[in-house]
């Protein structure tokens, strides 16, 4: 019964709309304003309801009648609200072109941090049905941020697009992404975030097969004030060593220790499932090449493995007892 109320009181605010509409020999032009106002009470009454396409062609209305006007913050609110509509309709393709809409609107007439905000719920609202597309909102949002010059906040933009593409597995835009967000944190002066953006930038990396721009990563986060005494830079630098080294049995271990593991759960998995670029034999090929030249030269397996002892002792006294 209430619906039913709420649907017929948005009836009454639709015939006020289209009067307001209506010209005359006395009245030569369209009240937008007061259309605009009593489209806009519509659709809150529709949508309330729970009467959503009603309330989607309301406000879609209210958004025209506040173009007409140039009352273009109020136009970008009812496309919004128009878009949110679509949400609800579980038409999402249509919503992202409302509210992207809406965003361009408060962009381009002097609102930044509306469009902003709104590039960033659209982006989160894309994220489960289409990542790809939720990365460009996020790259729109730190492009409009970077312009109020507010470093920050357009490096959290980059880190959500980021954390997107490492989910996709595109690793190579992701670290382009994180270039660009570490840019932005060393602007806004955040070191335990650099340090951050730096340990993602090595995993990503390695995840590429590329040690060598890994092994730069790690070596550029030096001059980063705090960084070369933290637990970033040491487990960073013994992931990378058993990496080169080609030793699997170490790099999971290192890979399973409390920085890596309470990451972004992205980048834990990340972690978590990076490979020694020749099949991890490393470690073990070492021991294996130093007990098969034992054995070739006549020694015994057991006496190779003692070898090293035996030589440590013989160093000790190698200058005699005095």
């Amino acid at each position: 019964m209430a619906a039913d109320r709420r649907v017929a009181e948005g009836l009454e605010h639709i015939k006020e709309a289209e009067k307001c509409m209506k010209t005359s020999f006395f009245k030569w032009k369209a009240d937008y304003d007061g259309a605009a106002s009593a489209y806009t009470k519509a659709g809150t009454c529709f949508r309330t309801a729970k009467s959503y396409d009603q309330a989607r062609q309301a406000f879609l209305k209210a958004a025209e009648c506040n173009a007409q006007n140039n009352v273009m913050f109020h136009a970008g609110k009812a496309y919004e609200q128009a878009g949110m509509m679509c949400k609800e309709l579980n038409d999402l393709n249509r919503a992202a072109q409302l509210i992207e809409k809406a965003g361009h609107l408060y962009r381009e007439h002097g609102v930044p941090d509306t469009a902003a905000s709104t590039f960033d719920r659209l982006a989160k609202l894309l994220e489960p049905t289409n990542p790809q597309k939720s990365v460009d909102y996020y790259m729109i949002g730190s492009d409009i941020t970077e312009c109020e010059d507010r470093p920050r906040q357009a490096a959290d933009f980059q880190k959500k697009a980021a954390k997107l593409l490492v989910r996709m597995g595109n690793y190579d835009r992701a670290v382009e992404v994180l270039q660009v967000e570490k840019k932005f944190q060393i602007e806004g002066e955040n070191g335990p975030e650099v340090s951050r953006v730096t340990v993602e930038l090595v995993l990503c990396h390695l995840a590429r097969g590329d040690f060598v721009a890994a092994d730069k990563a790690y070596k550029d986060a030096y001059g980063i004030p705090g960084f070369p005494e933290s637990d970033h830079c040491r487990d960073l630098a013994e992931l990378l060593d058993a990496y080169d080294e080609n030793d699997q049995e170490r790099l999971s271990s290192v890979a399973a220790r409390p920085m890596f593991k309470f990451m972004d759960n992205d980048y834990a998995k990340l972690a978590r499932g990076l490979q020694a670029p020749g099949g991890g034999e490393g470690g073990k090929k070492k021991k294996v090449e130093l007990l098969d030249e034992g054995i070739e030269g006549g020694m015994e397996k057991g006496q190779l493995e003692n070898q090293e002892d035996g030589a440590d002792e013989e160093d000790e006294f190698a200058g005699g007892l005095c």
